[in-house]
């Protein structure tokens, strides 16, 4: 196996940079959300890696510290902690990080500090240190993001999704726990990774790919204090074999519901997946399936709430739950829908948080009797 340093895993690629665009576009939403009722926000980079690629494309490190010095006006604080395992990979991240630093417009708001070291001794030492000394940690924005699948262990992560308005965005490589699963000496990470050998149930499973990463979720939700989970299907950039999964775990319905329509939006005819090689043509193809096709989420609405009165986001919330089921739908589609179905009568609405023809937040959503 390839060292973490070896100069070919840092080629700047096509399924690398849908990964940066679906960490930057949720980042510009969770910074000003998040900054704007918080004296101090965090991010932290787990697996840094290099601040700068090859062909000089900047790594997430760089590319966090240009979005936080972009909202810096508007906090208070926000502090990045960089950590990376590699010698020659974080020698290659100073570097990066001191030519950033006298472009920031903000430096007294965008508190940078990296260091050389494991991640889960880095975070573990982060949130003992807040228990310790009585001082929350704050909104956290955890970005994991591993060549392989060792020294994440779930019980970390549960640590971090224990505290309030934390979250976690995880490379799950998908590709190298499918392929050395049945090795011995990878047993022990493997166990770290699940929480347990709850894995080996999946071993024999004909679709093992989607096996792997349901139970990594159901993993998150029953092991790791997850309430919202979502994943992102990412394919190698030269052929359409999965490489890994992107999966966002998080408490926050607002959050959960932000990332799930990034994931749309980078995701290809309704899929929340990059197809590698096959990606362009399924996006350009005259589509089987309509992407945004409803028409079953009326009869769902009618199923669930027949007779009551629910908010607008109570009703996207609720069908969150159980996480295994939650559709694909985001905001836009309950919007369509549920003003259809009160230009049919099935339902009235009582604006609450909006005026005249709008539907949002605590607008309280009647719905008819179920028909007998």
């Amino acid at each position: 196996m390839l060292k973490d340093n070896d100069p070919t895993k840092w080629v700047y690629k096509e399924h690398t940079r849908v990964k940066h665009a679906l960490l930057e576009k949720y980042l510009r939403a969770w910074i000003p959300i998040l900054g704007s009722t918080n004296p101090r926000i965090m991010y932290v980079d787990g697996f840094a890696g290099r601040g700068v690629y090859e062909d000089g494309s900047p790594g997430s490190p760089v590319l966090a510290m240009k979005l936080a010095d972009e909202f810096a006006p508007r906090l208070q604080s926000i502090t990045l902690r960089l950590v990376e395992r590699n010698e020659e990979n974080y020698e290659n991240l100073k570097s990066a990080v001191e030519a950033q630093m006298p472009k920031l417009l903000c430096p007294d708001r965008v508190l940078v500090h990296h260091s050389r070291g494991d991640f889960d001794e880095a975070v573990c030492s982060l949130l003992d240190h807040a228990e310790s000394s009585g001082v929350p940690l704050g909104p956290s924005f955890v970005f994991i993001d591993p060549f392989g699948f060792t020294g994440v262990p779930l019980q970390t992560v549960g640590r971090i999704l224990a505290l309030p308005k934390t979250e976690v965005f995880f490379t799950f490589m998908l590709r190298d726990v499918n392929r050395f699963l049945e090795l011995d000496q990878i047993a022990p990470a493997v166990d770290g990774l699940f929480g347990g050998d709850c894995w080996r149930e999946v071993t024999a499973n004909r679709d093992r790919e989607r096996a792997l990463v349901e139970l990594y979720r159901k993993r998150l939700h029953e092991g790791a204090n997850a309430r919202y989970s979502l994943h992102f299907k990412v394919c190698e950039s030269d052929s359409t074999a999965t490489l890994y999964y992107l999966v966002h775990a998080n408490n926050n319905f607002k959050g959960h519901q932000i990332m799930k329509g990034v994931m749309l939006s980078q995701g290809v005819n309704g899929e929340f997946a990059y197809l590698g090689t096959n990606d362009l043509a399924e996006r350009t193809q005259t589509l089987l399936f309509d992407p945004n096709d409803t028409s079953g989420l009326e009869a769902e609405l009618m199923r669930r709430y027949a007779g009551q009165t629910i908010t607008f986001d109570g009703i996207m919330e609720a069908m969150c739950h159980p996480w295994n089921l939650e559709p694909p739908f985001i905001e836009r589609h309950y919007r369509q829908v549920i003003k259809q179905m009160a230009s049919d009568g099935s339902v009235c609405i009582r604006r609450i948080s909006s005026k005249r023809n709008g539907l949002k937040e605590n607008d309280l959503v009647v719905f008819a009797p179920r028909k007998q």
